[in-house]
């Protein structure tokens, strides 16, 4: 009866567009590589992609320069930061997101002014 619960329950949730699929990245602790590594501008007040979907990483690691940034970790039913939606991280920074806390979904960036940011993804 459980077996039969829990697989309506995961079969209703893939219909409204949940994400079952596992992208908790890989176990803290273990070796990790550079897996890629570039800059990014970003615009002021414009919300924009940082990373897609992944089911390898083991962390995000963002820099910031000049400004600070809000972020969103999930492209759940669109969510996107604003001004006043999302995680800060202040400007001159650089902070790692642990794939065990963060998760390996899309993160998104809001700029609070014209910026270019240090990207890089491990696995």
């Amino acid at each position: 009866m459980k077996k039969a619960i829990i697989t309506i329950l995961v079969g209703f949730l893939g219909l409204l567009g949940f994400n079952v699929v596992n992208n908790l990245g890989s176990a803290t602790g273990i070796q990790s590589t550079v897996a890629t590594s570039s800059f990014q501008v970003v615009t002021a007040g414009t919300a924009q992609r940082l990373f897609a979907t992944s089911t390898l990483c083991s962390a995000r690691i963002i820099t910031t320069q000049a400004g600070a940034i809000k972020l969103t970790f999930s492209d759940f039913l669109g969510q996107r930061p604003t001004g006043i939606n999302g995680h800060i991280q202040t400007a001159s920074t650089t902070v790692e997101y642990d794939s065990k806390i963060y998760g390996c979904n899309a993160v998104w960036v809001y700029p609070y002014g014209t910026d270019t940011l240090t990207l890089t993804e491990t696995r």
